[in-house]
């Protein structure tokens, strides 16, 4: 949804006369992603581990042709909107108000609408508010979108194709995971997923 939305908002502002325009809405959203990446690492890490990742990020390495093609813009919002939630379910934590949770949930359900990445985002705020230290006051930012997502899943997807597809999910999510670390390292699949199990466990810990 938010990917065709962009792409509307760009046709009728800007024709087709140039497709910079559109890659330059990937980039400006990538840029952020980065700016969002190294503030989570460097309150937590330092300026220079989190530089060092933040300059890793940015070049994506093998993964730097997805600048040729703007429909990864669904890909790199999912990512971004996902790290916005985050950031303003931090500031829910620290605040009384309701606010930066509200905040919090709708960006979530623009991940969601994003791309397919934007489940990895449910599942990772779902987890810390209904497990976390304000879990009785921050219940619903993770659930609320959730419940719309799977509301809007069943309608689209086709009934007699959709029980077959669950049991996948978990081997899908391990190979998707495993891979993406794979990647933003350069090394093989099978120590991807071995450094995809260590850092759940460094974060867990």
């Amino acid at each position: 949804l938010v990917p065709a939305t962009v792409y509307l908002i760009i046709f009728h502002l800007f024709g087709l006369d140039s497709y910079e325009v559109f890659r330059l809405v990937l980039v400006g959203f990538h840029l952020a992603t980065i700016l969002f990446v190294f503030g989570f690492i460097r309150r937590r890490h330092g300026l220079v581990i989190g530089g060092s990742l933040s300059v890793a990020l940015a070049l994506l390495g093998t993964g730097a042709q997805n600048f040729i093609w703007t429909l990864q813009i669904g890909l790199v919002s999912g990512f971004l909107f996902f790290l916005i939630s985050l950031r303003c379910l931090e500031k829910a934590e620290s605040s009384e108000g309701s606010k930066w949770a509200i905040i919090s949930c709708l960006t979530l359900g623009i991940s969601a609408a994003s791309a397919g990445s934007g489940m990895g985002a449910l599942f990772v705020l779902c987890m810390l508010t209904l497990f976390g230290g304000k879990a009785r006051r921050l219940w619903w930012v993770g659930l609320l979108p959730t419940f719309f997502f799977i509301i809007w899943y069943f309608l689209k997807v086709d009934s007699s194709s959709l029980r077959p597809k669950f049991d996948l999910l978990p081997s899908y999510f391990w190979q998707l995971a495993s891979e993406a670390v794979a990647a933003f390292f350069g090394i093989g699949a099978i120590f991807g997923g071995l450094a995809f199990a260590g850092i759940c466990i460094y974060l867990l810990r």
